[in-house]
């Protein structure tokens, strides 16, 4: 299998993880029969992914690194859902509020990332005979006790990238260096939060 092979097929999965993290998510500040996710975006979103993944392979890593870190994928991922426009649905006022649809798109791609780094991470654990964790430990937010971390990275994202205001799809405020550092920090996090070595993952599993 090629390495565009796999990245399409690596996008594939992402693609059922974003759906099924729509079925499981509930929306407080939203009736969820207002959304819907397009189907015929899953070719925008794996083709997309497969560019920038081989992008960043190309422009940013050493020449004999085969594949990106776990971290890097999540943070791709979560930027071509957000840039893909997957989740459908129509602005509300609720409570003399608006609603606004794209922020539910940015929490629901971030969502997926969070989901998908988890996974892998447990997949690196159980490799060294550890177990599985069932959540990431989120700093506390003492500015706004009623957001989690989540939130506030998705929300985050929907202000730069309203920012941006750029055409270049790869030269956007939606860096994904810069969201695998996030998502590297928030693992690392979690890890110490669990008495558990970061710098095990880095070492090979003993038979």
């Amino acid at each position: 299998m090629s390495l565009e092979e796999k990245t399409k097929s690596l996008a594939s999965g992402i693609w059922d993880l974003y759906k099924s993290t729509f079925k499981d998510t509930e929306y407080n500040d939203i009736n969820k029969c207002c959304l819907s996710i397009k189907e015929d975006a899953k070719d925008l979103f794996v083709n997309n992914f497969n560019t920038r993944y081989l992008y960043v392979l190309k422009m940013y890593m050493k020449e004999d690194t085969i594949e990106l870190d776990r971290h890097k994928v999540a943070a791709i991922a979560v930027i071509e859902l957000v840039l893909s426009e997957a989740l459908d649905g129509v602005s509300l006022e609720i409570d003399g509020d608006e609603k606004d649809i794209r922020i539910h798109r940015y929490l629901l791609a971030s969502q997926t990332g969070f989901r998908f780094l988890l996974h892998q991470l447990n997949k690196k654990l159980v490799d060294f005979c550890l177990a599985p964790l069932d959540e990431f430990h989120s700093p506390e937010i003492f500015t706004c006790p009623e957001n989690n971390y989540l939130h506030v990275f998705a929300r985050n994202l929907h202000f730069v990238s309203k920012r941006a205001g750029c055409d270049d799809r790869f030269v956007t405020s939606l860096n994904e260096l810069d969201l695998a550092e996030k998502l590297y920090l928030l693992e690392y996090i979690t890890l110490l939060k669990n008495n558990i070595s970061p710098t095990i993952l880095v070492t090979v599993p003993t038979e």
